[in-house]
């Protein structure tokens, strides 16, 4: 079985491709007969969390919204805390208040991160995509999210 690992987003002139994308598999025998026949490039993929989404939060978002440092603020250690909060809307990007604030303009008051590297344009996209795929987060400990380090003043 390939494993595709890749996004492709674009035309045939300009393909952008995303490491940590993974193909749609279904159970459906008619449907795998279908994709087969489809050309590769028109094979669906979705967005790995434990791939693509864990590391960014990790590094730009856990730093600051954990438990520890940020205890009442949005906290990015787990889906409930990142659900309940508004700041990820599984299946709609334009309610997830994520995606408006780490598009600020970096001078922007409420711009995040603040205190980390920002994110570039192919993570957004990542994350953008992982959303509109519905947001697709294990719970327990295979879903939880280490901040990179804790900044300490």
């Amino acid at each position: 079985m390939m494993n595709f690992r890749f996004l492709i987003l674009g035309s045939f002139a300009g393909l952008t491709l995303l490491p940590g994308c993974r193909p749609i598999e279904s159970d459906n025998p008619s449907a795998r007969q279908s994709a087969n026949k489809a050309e590769p490039h028109s094979k669906q993929v979705r967005v790995s969390f434990t791939e693509s989404i864990r590391p960014i939060l990790s590094n730009h978002c856990t730093i600051c919204h954990n438990s520890e440092v940020l205890p009442t603020r949005p906290n990015f250690e787990t889906r409930e805390g990142a659900m309940k909060s508004g700041m990820i809307v599984p299946g709609n990007p334009d309610a997830s208040r994520i995606l408006s604030l780490i598009k600020e303009d970096p001078a922007a008051e409420k711009a995040m991160p603040p205190v980390s590297h920002r994110l570039t344009n192919d993570q957004i996209t990542l994350l953008k995509t992982w959303i509109e795929e519905g947001a697709d987060w294990p719970g327990g400990e295979a879903g939880r999210v280490k901040p990179a380090f804790i900044p300490r003043e």
